[in-house]
């Protein structure tokens, strides 16, 4: 009995395959496709901008503190200079 309703529920789900494939456009699915990818390409934008902004941030934060520890080391060389 359970292989006869293996098999009815086998031609019901070929049967169900076949007419959602008929009901499927390949234009409307290749629309959402593109839609998909240029919801990802903003996010992209938007992230590479974010990185960018990061990156000019994080080399003045590097430059602020390359010039405050050369100012620091003039001052030990001073310091040292003075106790001669």
């Amino acid at each position: 009995m359970t292989k006869f309703i293996n098999r009815v529920l086998n031609i019901l789900r070929g049967k169900s395959n076949l007419m959602l494939e008929k009901l499927e456009k390949p234009e409307e699915q290749l629309f959402v496709f593109i839609d998909d990818l240029n919801t990802q390409m903003v996010g992209l934008r938007k992230a590479v901008a974010a990185a960018m902004a990061d990156e000019k941030r994080l080399k003045m934060q590097m430059d602020d503190l390359d010039a405050n520890a050369q100012q620091w080391e003039r001052k030990a060389i001073m310091a040292l200079k003075s106790r001669r």
